[in-house]
């Protein structure tokens, strides 16, 4: 029967035991039935009336015990069912919980990387543009700007490094081939003054 098949899914043993119970009673019952049956069906006089005397007089215990034990059965599956509720209640409260948790903390995790990222961004881009400052005033004597990075500030701070380079090398460059040409010009106004002392020599001789 149906109570049959669904008792192996019951929690309660005191469930199982009250089917145990009344699967105990229901043969009893029958032959109860039966048996009353049997005295009405004997043709004596007042014979149904015996019969049914017989049969609420046996019945009626057994009928209590079967209707308790189904009572009982109710109860137990109601509180049972009222359980399992609260207890679903309280796992969908702690899950809720644990989901706005878990939200807050991505939220949090998420702001934290944000105010990194662009606290770095703008740390870098200062460095950057203070370097370019310096080397528009002309001072090319400042450290190279540090930026450990592959994006487009890398690469930036790279390309104003090797600007700064160039330039240091350029203005050497230019000293020193200043200084060479400031080296050839007073040799060469040694030899003309050499030259214009010998002319006058030459000159003075060739009047005496």
């Amino acid at each position: 029967d149906v109570l049959a098949q669904i008792a192996p899914h019951w929690t309660s043993q005191e469930n199982r035991d009250r089917l145990a119970l009344i699967k105990e009673q229901l043969p009893k019952l029958r032959q109860v039935q039966e048996e009353s049956m049997a005295v009405a069906a004997s043709g004596d006089r007042d014979a149904l009336v015996k019969g049914g005397d017989e049969f609420a007089d046996k019945a009626t215990a057994i009928n209590d015990a079967i209707g308790k034990s189904l009572g009982d059965m109710a109860d137990s599956n109601e509180e049972l069912l009222k359980k399992n509720t609260e207890e679903m209640s309280a796992a969908n409260s702690s899950m809720i919980w644990t989901m706005w948790g878990t939200v807050l903390a991505a939220l949090a995790f998420g702001s934290f990387v944000a105010i990194y990222l662009s606290r770095k961004v703008s740390m870098a881009t200062s460095s950057i543009l203070d370097k370019a400052e310096a080397i528009a005033s002309g001072d090319l004597t400042g450290e190279e700007v540090k930026i450990d990075s592959n994006d487009e500030l890398g690469d930036l701070a790279a390309a104003m490094n090797k600007m700064q380079g160039n330039l240091v090398k350029m203005i050497v460059a230019v000293a020193e081939n200043a200084q060479q040409v400031a080296n050839a010009s007073e040799e060469f106004s040694a030899v003309s003054q050499q030259i214009t002392s010998n002319s006058e020599e030459t000159t003075a001789q060739a009047n005496v």
